[in-house]
């Protein structure tokens, strides 16, 4: 995960503990976790499923319906911007997000080579990433704030506790209704269904009263 960066750092083999901290404060400048430093404690807090997840968990169960979002690399784009539309779409389920660009590969701001589908075979809402718009942030707070636009906050709430990410710093706007509804929705055709396939037990054993009474 992109998240899990900085804390590989420390774990370089070089012998003087100041090149291993300057170049550890240099990739967290760069990921910029909100909160994080050197010398800051390394536990992670415990995290269970809560009500806020059933939004995530009715989206991967029911991916049906879902809108596509074209995630357009250009080269020179930084790995934190890359990748983080990319995660938080795969956590949330709420899109069927992919990677793309105009040629089908992009190098990266550290030359890291990249194979995406071709923007020209798009469908749906294309994203330019580390280019959201004006006002929003680039790295994973702009993609958590553009997951805010397109869902409701219980969900922003849940990724950001899967991928263990401050949300802070994050402006969660009010996304559509319809969008807001979507995991509810869901939800209920699952009761309806989980009460009528109990159902049928019920109605077998009636069925066979009634014929057995006939005879």
């Amino acid at each position: 995960m992109v998240v899990a960066v900085p804390a590989h750092v420390d774990l370089a083999e070089v012998d003087d503990p100041g090149v291993v901290g300057e170049e550890a404060n240099r990739v967290g400048e760069i990921i910029d976790i909100p909160g994080w430093s050197l010398d800051g404690p390394v536990s992670m807090p415990e995290q269970a499923f809560g009500i806020e997840d059933v939004g995530v968990l009715m989206n991967s169960a029911y991916p049906w319906a879902r809108p596509a979002v074209g995630v357009e690399l250009r080269d020179g784009v930084g790995e934190i911007d890359a990748g983080a539309l990319l995660e938080v779409y795969l956590y949330s389920q709420t899109a069927s997000a992919t990677a793309r660009s105009q040629t089908g590969t992009v190098a990266t701001k550290h030359g890291l080579v990249v194979r995406t589908a071709l923007l020209e075979d798009a469908k749906g809402e294309i994203l330019v990433a580390g280019q959201l718009g004006q006002g929003t942030p680039g790295g994973l707070d702009g993609a958590f704030q553009q997951l805010g636009r397109t869902t409701s906050g219980a969900v922003v709430d849940s990724v950001g506790k899967m991928l263990e990410y401050p949300l802070d710093r994050v402006a969660i706007q009010g996304a559509p209704t319809k969008a807001q509804l979507r995991p509810t929705i869901f939800l209920l055709l699952s009761i309806l269904l989980a009460v009528a396939v109990g159902s049928v037990p019920r109605l077998i054993r009636k069925t066979r009263e009634r014929r057995r009474l006939r005879a």
